[in-house]
């Protein structure tokens, strides 16, 4: 016997309330046992992602290379579709041609990188005392015998030559444990870095070749947990997403890397010292926004402000210049408004994220937190919608009540469909 409507109906929302009871409990419980475990659960987090490092190194090479492999196959395509699987034969090849441009790439670098770098260095640690005291003396010439100032310059170098000494005379000894440490741990961390990285290179090619049948799968997962609109609209935020984080992370690695090497032309030609090392500081911390210009300006110019200060003056009104140049020509010709987000975000989603994950958190920060703001505004409007409520912030800046924003609404719409008009 078929129950009433009004019973199924009341059936239905019983059901519903009980779903959402029931869910509620279990949320309450999981947020209870992470926070009074957050330790534990932090340590178990922590070595899952320890194991899974491959396949995230794999993801990270595959996503970074696929713009490359999906360009190398359109122009191979032409040229194989009349052979037999020449589709295949072209996906194959791009992969394959991809792969080693991204190994030949890394090598390059490294080889020409490297080298001048630990020279760098080394001249650093021999020359550091000849170039404190030359600094000193530069100073001195500098002051024309202002007796006072160095006077004060003095004492400020004699306490912390002293400190110096002191730390090198009691704590030194007492922290060469930990120093040891500290070195056979990275060593092991180098070791399984490299170890990761050659496994992450099989994990991207397995990711390239079966990318397609992968993204069948998530959308597959998609319709199957969702409402069809509802799944519409999660593939189309998650295009979006793809959309503002590749733009964003493609886009600064290409500007960083012009930034670098117009750091290292002009460097050279100034004889500025340690214009290599320099120029890779400069352009590693500018992937960073707002804040990668500062952290790599900062020690740059004091490690060239002990060698030459003449030199260190010339750098730092280079890179002001500099600066201006890319953020004002280079990085919107390249970049754009990839983001969507103002400079306020920018600055939050970097102390944010930069918190948490360091300096991994700094650079994917903004574009991630840039698609959890588009996500965000798409909920809001949509419940705005449902309300016939206006989407338009500007609207509510001045509105009084409700009914002042619904007048200011309709005065929007009469004056778009008099500009339809005419």
């Amino acid at each position: 016997m078929r129950l009433p409507e009004e019973h199924e109906s009341f059936k239905e929302r019983v059901t519903i309330v009980s779903r959402m009871i029931f869910l509620v409990i279990v949320g309450t419980l999981l947020m209870t046992f992470i926070i009074y475990r957050f330790k534990d659960v932090k340590e178990m987090v922590d070595g899952v992602g320890s194991i899974l490092s491959p396949i995230f190194y794999g993801i990270a090479i595959a996503y970074l290379l696929d713009p490359i492999c999906k360009s190398l196959q359109q122009r191979l395509l032409p040229l194989l579709k009349k052979r037999a699987k020449g589709e295949k034969i072209a996906k194959g090849l791009s992969i394959t041609i991809g792969m080693a441009i991204g190994i030949a790439l890394v090598a390059v670098l490294i080889g020409m990188i490297v080298p001048g770098l630990m020279e760098s260095i080394t001249t650093i640690i021999e020359e550091m005392p000849k170039q404190v005291e030359n600094f000193i003396h530069w100073l001195q010439q500098t002051a024309h015998g202002d007796t006072q100032a160095m006077e004060t310059f003095s004492t400020v170098i004699a306490k912390a030559t002293d400190a110096v000494e002191d730390w090198l005379k009691t704590d030194l000894v007492s922290t060469m444990g930990n120093v040891v440490t500290a070195v056979t741990t990275g060593v092991i961390d180098a070791v399984m870095f490299v170890f990761n990285f050659l496994v992450g290179l099989v994990v991207a090619v397995y990711v390239l070749v079966d990318k397609q049948k992968f993204l069948g799968q998530s959308k597959k997962l998609v319709y199957t947990i969702f409402k069809p609109k509802t799944a519409d609209t999660v593939i189309d935020t998650a295009r979006h997403g793809h959309k503002i984080f590749g733009g964003f992370l493609y886009g600064k690695i290409l500007d960083s890397a012009i930034v670098g090497v117009i750091t290292f032309i002009v460097l050279t030609i100034l004889k500025t010292p340690y214009a290599l090392l320099v120029s890779v500081i400069i352009g590693v911390t500018n992937i960073i926004p707002f804040f990668g210009p500062f952290i790599g300006a900062i020690p740059s110019a004091i490690l060239i402000l002990l060698a030459e200060p003449i030199q260190g003056l010339y750098f730092i009104i280079f890179i002001i210049v500099m600066q201006q140049i890319d953020g004002n020509i280079i990085g919107p010709k390249i970049l754009g408004n990839t983001t969507g987000i103002s400079e306020f975000w920018v600055t939050f989603a970097l102390l944010l994220f930069g918190g948490i994950f360091g300096f991994l958190g700094m650079i994917v920060g903004v574009p991630l937190f840039a698609v959890v703001y588009y996500v965000a505004v798409l909920l809001i409007n949509k419940q705005l919608e449902k309300k016939q409520l206006p989407t338009d912030s500007a609207l509510y800046r001045e509105a009084e009540n409700i009914e002042d924003l619904r007048k200011r609404q309709q005065q929007e719409k009469g004056e778009q469909n008099e500009d339809l008009r005419t």
